[in-house]
């Protein structure tokens, strides 16, 4: 301590050197010093080194745990700006409507006042999730928050499903007869897949699970590596499954792949089937007018033309039999007595076709006989002789 002073004055009391002390040692831990007060020896040097280290060790776990306690209180705050900004975003990319919008937010904000975001049945989830036979573990970050539909009661997660699935329902006339709740109840059964260019919506032999509707984009049908059909905006993809319903997840004939970024509405069969068997007068409706693009379950056979040339010409063979040249030869006596009979048929024929034409041409043959008058003659040309 006393080195720290300078030797021309007086000797600093007690009292001093221990106020000096204590202000040097905490500049150390608080900071790397000031300078006013300096280590001159090689151990108060050695000292100032090791208080450096001790005290900045200390500064970061104190201002650590102060930034961490901060953040825990703004937690909460900080996840409902979050799923304020995600809503506002979902709105703004689908373009509600702005009374529906206002009820969203309106919503959001006052169950978040009452719950502060903590969903039961999603907490309850969580923990059987994460519980096994021994003990439960909880994460730090425990909730479990959903998509934005999820956090919205019955009547306006159907009201949004209504507004997001309407170009569906106002492009297809399958639709047109369907009454505001039946729509309601299709709306929340209906999911959106995105694909990128190269996806596989259907693989060939997996179940057929869903009806697709196509609302942008460009899908190709492939079966056996060969491109069988080309859909885009407003086809429908799937398996009549109203002319069997125990044909309903049959296996697909053939693949689905996006040639383009695509958007496609899809809503499970057994989702349909409720709907549809609730709403029969709309069932009827829905199988007369709904017509597939293609049926997943239909298997293309593909053959080459000289094999279908060559098949024809089989089947024409088999139905208009030739004779051949042994056939001919085999039998020469059969057949020289069928030319000999239509040569004797003909002869006769002939023959008596011209002796019939002989005798007609002499009753028509008339002399005219001089003194006579031609109108006499004429008049009498029906008779067999003329008297002069």
């Amino acid at each position: 301590g006393k080195g720290c002073f300078k030797q021309d004055g007086p000797e600093p009391g007690t009292a001093l050197l221990y106020v000096t002390s204590l202000y040097f040692t905490l500049s150390l831990v608080t900071s790397v010093g000031f300078g006013n007060v300096a280590a001159n020896t090689d151990l108060e040097k050695q000292v100032s080194v090791v208080f450096m280290i001790i005290g900045a060790l200390v500064y970061a776990m104190i201002f650590g745990n102060v930034t961490t306690i901060l953040q825990q209180n703004y937690a909460t705050r900080a996840r409902y700006q979050e799923l304020m900004n995600s809503v506002k975003d979902f709105i703004k990319i689908h373009a509600v409507p702005v009374e529906l919008a206002e009820r969203v937010l309106d919503y959001i904000a006052s169950s978040w006042s009452i719950n502060r975001g903590v969903d039961i049945d999603q907490v309850s989830t969580c923990l059987n999730g994460y519980q096994d036979s021994h003990s439960i573990c909880i994460k730090m970050h425990f909730y479990c928050f959903a998509q934005v539909l999820t956090n919205f009661p019955k009547d306006m997660k159907a009201d949004l499903c209504v507004h997001l699935y309407r170009s569906v329902f106002m492009e297809h006339s399958v639709f047109r007869l369907a009454s505001d709740s039946c729509l309601r109840a299709l709306a929340v059964n209906f999911k959106t897949v995105h694909t990128a260019p190269g996806d596989l919506v259907f693989h060939q032999g997996e179940s057929i699970d869903c009806l697709c509707f196509v609302v942008s984009g460009t899908v190709e049908i492939i079966q056996d590596e060969e491109i069988v059909a080309i859909l885009d905006r407003g086809d429908i993809i799937g398996q009549p499954f109203w002319e069997d319903e125990g044909a309903v997840g049959a296996q697909s004939a053939a693949s689905v792949r996006a040639m383009t970024y695509c958007d496609l509405h899809c809503i499970a069969w057994n989702k349909l089937l409720e709907v549809l068997d609730f709403y029969q007068a709309f069932r009827n409706s829905f199988i007369r007018n709904l017509s597939l693009s293609y049926n997943l379950r239909n298997h293309i056979v593909f053959r080459k033309i000289a094999d279908e040339e060559a098949a024809a010409k089989e089947t024409s063979l088999s139905l208009h039999p030739r004779l051949s040249v042994s056939d001919i030869t085999s039998d020469k006596s059969r057949l020289r007595k069928l030319l000999l009979r239509w040569r004797t048929i003909y002869l006769n024929n002939s023959g008596a076709l011209l002796n019939q034409t002989k005798a007609m041409k002499r009753e028509d043959v008339v002399t005219w006989a001089p003194g006579i008058p031609r109108l006499q003659q004429d008049a009498s040309s029906n008779n067999a002789s003329f008297t002069r």
